[in-house]
């Protein structure tokens, strides 16, 4: 859902402005439908009360104190700082060169078809590469994707590469998900997640304003340089 849910957003702009929000809005009737009719009880009825910054401070700490897990948080923070600006610039691009919205909606359709096609190759990729390899082999991928989306302007070429960073970013994220669960204490892992999501997406806010100010200053090759 996550990677058709953007692509697929873009593609209902170009055919109305009015078709993403609405259909945002259908996915929250629709999920709150869905636990509505959730009949059977949750958990063991046990609930254990502790204050909110109490849980963060926990994850948090087992994070700065686990060397694996602080690298790959690090690592994640800059590739959402990256991403969440990445389609930013794609779209200014497009519109400063009079691309129908249509076409760029397609185009990040092609990208979210990228990171479908390696969730259903994860398996088998996973078993070729070892973590390392393929964190290594997603972080070379990005950087000489992005350097061709420097002196390829054609939407469609930003589309189909980004689709190739997708393909290798879903198994590597897998992979280091699994190894992320594997070294955290079971009674750990949902403040664990929470503090680490919390790190990385405050780093994704930045990535909208440092690209578009980029764009607008260096333009569209310096900016994915």
């Amino acid at each position: 859902a996550g990677l058709g849910g953007q692509p697929l957003g873009g593609w209902l702009y170009g055919l109305g402005a009015v078709l993403p929000l609405l259909a945002h809005a259908l996915s929250h009737v629709a999920g709150g439908l869905t636990v509505a009719l959730i009949r059977r009880p949750l958990g063991s009825g046990r609930v254990v009360e502790a204050p909110l910054w109490t849980d963060l401070r926990t994850g948090l700490r087992h994070l700065r104190g686990d060397r694996f897990l602080r690298s790959t948080l690090l690592v994640a923070a800059a590739f959402q700082f990256v991403f969440a600006g990445l389609g930013l610039v794609i779209i200014a691009g497009a519109a400063a060169a009079g691309t129908p919205a249509v076409h760029v909606g397609t185009a990040l359709a092609l990208a979210g078809a990228g990171g479908l096609l390696g969730a259903w190759a994860a398996p088998r990729v996973q078993r070729r590469l070892p973590l390392a390899a393929l964190v290594r082999t997603f972080g070379w991928t990005s950087t000489a994707c992005l350097a061709l989306m420097a002196v390829l302007p054609h939407v469609y070429a930003a589309g189909v590469l980004l689709g190739v960073v997708y393909f290798f970013a879903t198994p590597a994220n897998a992979m280091l998900v699994a190894a992320q669960m594997n070294v955290t204490p079971p009674h750990l892992q949902g403040r664990v997640i929470s503090a680490a999501m919390l790190v990385a997406g405050c780093a994704a806010p930045l990535g909208p304003l440092a690209g578009g100010a980029l764009f607008e200053w260096a333009g569209r090759p310096a900016t994915f340089a």
